[in-house]
């Protein structure tokens, strides 16, 4: 029950992690002269970065099997956000709209889980 509330507690850190760093880049975007055409790119970035924390805590509260639950977590923390954005707008995200760009933040959780699990408590 204490790991359920552990994982509980890691995604919704890494949900304010990207939602922060969301309203960073749409106040960036608002306010500075960076170009709009890399919004999607600055998302990415923030979702690598969510991404990166849940799978160095998920890592963590493991101890082991880093690589898969970094990218099991992960894939599970984009598939939250995907759908809380979806039904924001009202329009289920499709399968072309799923590219390989979502691979990056797939690979970070990954990767942050494997150091996750080595790291010592």
């Amino acid at each position: 029950m204490e790991r359920t509330f552990k994982l509980i507690k890691g995604t919704l850190i890494s949900i304010v992690i990207f939602a922060v760093m969301s309203l960073a880049a749409g106040l960036l975007l608002a306010v500075t002269g960076l170009p709009e055409r890399y919004g999607s790119v600055y998302l990415m970035i923030a979702f690598s970065i969510a991404c990166a924390f849940m799978g160095l805590y998920v890592g963590n509260l493991f101890g082991r099997n880093g690589l898969l639950s970094g990218i099991v977590f992960s894939a599970v923390f984009l598939g939250i956000v995907l759908i809380v954005v979806s039904l924001c707008f009202r329009a289920f995200i499709s399968t072309e709209a799923l590219t390989f760009q979502y691979l990056i933040p797939l690979s970070f959780g990954g990767i942050f889980g494997i150091i996750g699990t080595n790291l010592k408590n």
